[in-house]
């Protein structure tokens, strides 16, 4: 039976079960090869697979998954015990700002609160025990019921890697999507100073310092300025359509257009379809 086109699907386990899936897991391997804490921020234009790239890094980290069908028949699997040990091996958090947007900073910082207090409640039940004080357990069922201040939501991507490491015991990896979203929509519409008073910290206080942290993977279309939203971050990676590493981890390559379109049947348009979507480089290729 013929795999279906994966169009619209962002949900890696939904691509790997039941579509054509041009294998990217390599991305896990170099993202496991980088060093304790790392943080890279990946730009790429809109539509380059960025969203199921960190689908994908979530179903392979996710603590307590049984995941591995998943990645049997793909390139990760042939890469050695030491990466596929490391399969389900840590707790992971994942939010994305594609919907941070908003005609004012209340209404975007609504919508914000909405985002991280989701992920929180994934984590509901890391508050039954004596992992957090009487304190941060409050905290915590502040930001769950959104009624924290903006202050405290901005430390709110720290704390929570903070509490699932004390939790679990294993250091935690941060996935973050379309991060620059909300920085673009404060922009548009003249609250970008207090975007940026916002995210500064909510950014960098997780992804710096951060003794929870194991690895974390970003993404987005554009790079904000160093000097505003990531100042301080000495540790952030930016690989960038120019940059080099990872050349393969997002779009296709001419060899796996052709594949594709040799599966479909489709051969003859190689050239039609270059005419319209060749062009970019991303390092090397």
């Amino acid at each position: 039976m013929e795999l279906k086109l994966p169009i619209g699907i962002e949900n890696y386990k939904d691509v790997a079960k039941d579509c054509y899936y041009v294998d990217k897991t390599m991305l896990i391997k170099e993202m496991i090869d980088l060093p304790l804490g790392s943080a890279v921020l990946f730009t790429r234009p809109r539509r380059f697979g960025k969203s199921l790239a960190l689908s994908m890094l979530k179903t392979f980290f996710e603590l307590g998954e049984d995941n591995g069908p998943y990645f049997d028949d793909k390139e990760i699997s042939r890469s050695g015990e030491h990466y596929l040990s490391q399969l389900g091996s840590s707790p992971v958090i994942r939010m994305t700002m594609k919907d941070v947007r908003g005609a004012t900073f209340d209404e975007l910082l609504r919508r914000c609160k909405d985002v991280i207090s989701a992920e929180y409640s994934r984590y509901a039940s890391i508050v039954d025990g004596d992992a957090l004080t009487e304190q941060e357990k409050d905290y915590f069922g502040s930001i769950v019921g959104g009624s924290a201040d903006g202050v405290a939501f901005s430390s709110s991507l720290m704390k929570l890697s903070n509490f699932l490491f004390r939790f679990y015991g294993k250091r935690v990896v941060i996935l973050l999507d379309e991060y620059d979203t909300p920085i673009e929509s404060a922009r548009g519409n003249g609250f970008f100073e207090q975007a940026i008073a916002f995210f500064q910290p909510f950014y960098s206080q997780a992804l710096k310092g951060n003794d929870s942290l194991r690895l974390a993977a970003i993404t987005g279309v554009l790079q904000v300025a160093k000097e505003s939203l990531f100042s301080g971050l000495n540790n952030l990676l930016v690989n960038s359509i120019t940059g080099h590493g990872f050349d393969r981890c997002f779009g296709f390559t001419e060899e796996e257009a052709a594949d594709l379109l040799k599966y479909y049947g489709r051969d003859s348009e190689f050239a039609k379809v270059g005419d319209w979507y060749g062009g970019y480089r991303f390092g090397d290729e």
